[in-house]
């Protein structure tokens, strides 16, 4: 239970949200879909495969995992950004 909270805390940091994100999916065992969005999380690719993440993303993302983390039971999906 603590390492949630270590990388739930690792998404305001816009150089760890991403493996954070994907990490905390992976070891939830969360239902998620991986298109159009990676469990919530918008990935830009481009035809050259070029991939860029807006960072601002880090902030809904981590009130949902917070969210997640503090409700009892959890879900089997990663609460919405609303």
């Amino acid at each position: 239970m603590f390492e949630f909270i270590q990388i739930i805390e690792a998404l305001s940091d816009k150089d760890l949200f991403v493996s954070a994100h994907v990490l905390l999916t992976q070891i939830s065992g969360l239902e998620h879909q991986v298109f159009p969005k990676w469990n919530g999380l918008e990935l830009d690719i481009a035809a050259d495969g070029t991939v860029t993440v807006d960072s601002e993303q880090r902030f809904d993302l981590a009130r949902r995992w917070e969210r997640w983390f503090h409700s009892e039971p959890r879900p089997k999906t990663l609460p919405s950004g609303d």
